[in-house]
């Protein structure tokens, strides 16, 4: 029986194939919480954000390891995918960068960014 490979075992071809959908999830759950704004569930609103910037990590963790930039080895990388404070103290800086390195590393637009008229991050 083969064994369940998880995130932090794909290799680089995987992990190129693997970014997209975690973008495309993201940019999912930041339309939900523009519509639930909407009508001033203003809560789970924000929870939809959160969710979309944690996305947005596991995204860029993969596009990083996508180009063989090994990230693991970083100090405190994987308490940063097990302590949920930690890691929402970093999305609030995480996410400000987030543009950037999204063109700098020339990341493929999303379903959404290609919607016209659509709300997206």
């Amino acid at each position: 029986m083969e064994q369940e490979r998880g995130f932090n075992s794909l290799n680089a071809k995987e992990c190129a194939e693997a970014f997209p959908p975690v973008i495309d999830n993201a940019e999912r759950h930041f339309a939900v919480a523009h519509h639930i704004a909407t009508i001033n569930e203003y809560p789970n609103a924000v929870a939809h954000l959160i969710l979309g910037a944690e996305e947005l990590v596991k995204a860029t963790v993969l596009i990083l390891k996508s180009k063989e930039i090994e990230v693991t080895d970083v100090i405190g990388y994987d308490i940063l995918f097990s302590k949920t404070n930690l890691r929402h103290t970093v999305l609030k800086d995480f996410f400000a960068v987030w543009i950037g390195i999204k063109e700098i590393l020339k990341v493929p637009k999303s379903k959404a960014e290609q919607m016209p008229g659509k709300f997206y991050i």
